[in-house]
Formats: structure tokens, C-alpha cells, sequence
């Protein structure tokens, strides 16, 4: 990133955004912006619980899902390593089982209808499947993810976007 961006974005950091004289440069800072910016109670709700709990599956997304997934790639698509080792691989897998044990009863990360956590962790999930098909899908989150499928707004053109992207990314680097 060169000029006024660089400026903006010093870290470089995708995604961002500007709106009006504000920048933000995080997935999740940028997404719980826009839902109080623009959107009502039910994607961030303002109940100081709920918005915890939100905010804590948003860390899980962060932490175990986005880094996990992050130390498998980069190497992949960085450093031309065309073998992934079986311990980056079962930390991965360990996330996913462990994210079964939070998602709720009614089916949704945060209680009974779809969050902005079920939206960030579903683009994280959906890369998984896509670039890993051989990961072993917990039952919990392979409903949860066929939910995501049917019922986030956008789900279907903005995850197979990535996945194509990703994965034409890496077939590049290997050659």
C-alpha cells in the first residue's frame, strides 16, 4: 500500500475502512462499528451480556479459528512450504471441536438467532472446509455452518469468493 492509504493504514492491514475521517483496520473492530453505526439490537445487541458474550466468541474467531488458520496458510502462500505439519493441522481440527461446545441449543453461537460472531467465525469455518476439505466437521458445527449457509445475507457469494481466492493464491505459489 503506497500514499494517502499507507497514511490511513500504516500497518497495511486488509480489511479497513474509512468512513468519513475514521479509520479502522480490524475484521472485528470494523464489524461491531458498522452493526452500532448501522444496524438494530439483533446482529450486536446492546444488553451488556449479550454484547460480552458476542465479544468473547469474537476473541475465539481471533485466537483459536483466524490464528490457527493463519499459521497454516501463511507459510503456504509466503514462504512456498508445500508441506503442512500434522501438529498445525490438529490444532486446527482441536479448534473446531472445541467451537462445538459453544454453539447453542437453538443452533447459533449466541443464543437462538445469528450475531455478528456467527458471521466472522462462519467466514473462518468456511475457509477451513474449503481449503481443508479432510478436517473432520463436528456435528454441532457442520448444522451450524449449513445454517450460516442458508440463513447469514451474503453468505454464499462472499465465502466462495474467498475460498477461490485463497486457493488460486497457493495452486500460484506451488508452481
Amino acid at each position: 500500500m503506497q500514499g494517502h492509504g499507507n497514511q490511513m493504514n500504516p500497518e497495511g492491514n486488509v480489511p479497513f475502512i474509512v468512513d468519513e475521517d475514521y479509520v479502522l483496520c480490524d475484521s472485528h473492530a470494523i464489524v461491531t462499528y458498522l452493526a452500532d453505526k448501522f444496524g438494530n439490537d439483533r446482529w450486536y445487541p446492546k444488553d451488556i451480556k449479550q454484547r460480552k458474550n458476542i465479544q468473547q466468541l469474537l476473541q475465539f474467531n481471533n485466537t483459536m479459528l483466524n490464528m490457527r488458520l493463519k499459521d497454516i496458510m501463511a507459510p503456504l502462500v509466503h514462504e512456498n512450504v508445500l508441506v503442512i505439519p500434522p501438529e498445525k493441522m490438529r490444532g486446527l481440527q482441536e479448534s473446531l471441536t472445541l467451537m462445538e461446545s459453544l454453539i447453542h441449543d437453538e443452533g447459533w453461537l449466541a443464543g437462538s438467532h445469528p450475531t455478528i460472531a456467527d458471521c466472522c467465525c462462519a467466514a473462518n469455518v468456511s475457509c477451513c472446509v474449503g481449503i481443508f476439505p479432510e478436517l473432520k466437521m463436528p456435528p454441532k458445527v457442520a448444522s451450524w455452518l449449513w445454517r450460516c449457509a442458508k440463513e447469514l445475507p451474503g453468505y454464499d457469494e462472499l465465502s466462495t469468493f474467498n475460498i477461490k481466492e485463497i486457493l488460486a493464491e497457493v495452486a500460484q505459489r506451488m508452481g
